[in-house]
Order: structure tokens, then C-alpha cells, then sequence
């Protein structure tokens, strides 16, 4: 399984959560995949690069917190959302907002010069690298901006309160076995 981050993340949010609970990679690992992580080029550990940008100072919590479903930031606290599984306590917030990280070749906060070609080249040499090191065909694991999907409408699974980083939410447990299941079914 190869895993690809989403806008403004790293490999760091497939490893654990921001409460400190087993990331995706552990459960998958132990499920019977390999797994490899990608940071995206120019962000996370692969955030040098020689295309210059601007990375802007202003903090973009209430951003993060609002636009990807979580709940609603109020007079510089969390509201969470009726029913949230996502860890809301102050330290897992401080956590989850330090995982954030800028691509160091963009010249907006907002995503809009994004690299599309750059960081599908890099995922389809980590693809061919995987299979020249393995000998297997890869599962391709992206979230958000990293790539389309099938959609799983998950309350109808009986499953409820996700929000944006499911993989993160404090039943992300519930959410990998029915995703591995998934796999068995359909790869």
C-alpha cells in the first residue's frame, strides 16, 4: 500500500493520530501490507526544493478546523461537531495543527498554484519503485487533494461522526477494517 497525503499534510498523518493513538500505517502493517509512506515533493520532509514561494505566517487553524467538517472555531476554541469522533481536547488540537504543513513551492495559502505534474511523477516513481522492490502491483491510499475515490457513504455502513481526517477520528480503527474489507473484496 502506498499512501499519499492531502493538501497541507505530510506522511505524518498516516503514522499516528494527534491524540497519539496507532496511525493507519501500524494497522494496515499488521493487517498483512507493506506500506509506503510519500511525502509529496516540496512538503513534509520532502519540503526542499529549488522553486521559490512564499510561505505565509498567518496561522490557519480556524481553517482547517471549519472548512474539513470537524466543527466550528468560536472566540479561539473548538466547537466539535454534534456526535464528533475527532480528539478534541487541547492538546490533541495542538497537535493535529503542528502535522500541518506549507509546500514550500506554492506562492498562495490556499492551494491554487499546486503542483499536479510534479507530484504525479513523484507517486508514479514511488509506484515503480515499489514494484521493482517487491514485485507487486500497489494500492494507492490518498486522502483529499492527493487523489479521487470511491465513495463510501459511511452513515449507511452505520458508521458516524468522520469528519474530513477519518483516518485520524478516534474510531479510525473501524474505518481501516472497513476499508481492508474493501480490499478483499474488490483488489
Amino acid at each position: 500500500m502506498v499512501f499519499l497525503h492531502g493538501y497541507g499534510q505530510s506522511r505524518m498523518g498516516w503514522m499516528t493520530t494527534p491524540d497519539g493513538r496507532e496511525g493507519w500505517s501500524d494497522m494496515f502493517l499488521r493487517m498483512g501490507h507493506s506500506v509506503f509512506l510519500i511525502d509529496e515533493p516540496r512538503r513534509g520532509e520532502a519540503g526542499a526544493t529549488s522553486v521559490s514561494g512564499e510561505i505565509s505566517t498567518k496561522t490557519l487553524d480556524q481553517r482547517w478546523y471549519t472548512q474539513f467538517r470537524i466543527g466550528r472555531w468560536e472566540n479561539g476554541e473548538s466547537v466539535p461537531n454534534e456526535g464528533s469522533q475527532f480528539p478534541n481536547d487541547e492538546e490533541s488540537l495542538d497537535q493535529f495543527f503542528r502535522q500541518m504543513t506549507p509546500d514550500t513551492g506554492m506562492t498562495s495559502d490556499m492551494g491554487a498554484d499546486f503542483d499536479n505534474e510534479t507530484v504525479a511523477r513523484a507517486v508514479a516513481a514511488k509506484i515503480d519503485e515499489v514494484y521493482d522492490r517487491t514485485g507487486k502491483d500497489s494500492i494507492l491510499v490518498t486522502h483529499s487533494q492527493g487523489g479521487n475515490c470511491t465513495v463510501v457513504d459511511l452513515p449507511e455502513e452505520g458508521i458516524t461522526g468522520n469528519d474530513h481526517f477519518m483516518f485520524q477520528d478516534l474510531n479510525n480503527d473501524v474505518i481501516a477494517e472497513h476499508i481492508e474489507n474493501w480490499i478483499r473484496q474488490n483488489v
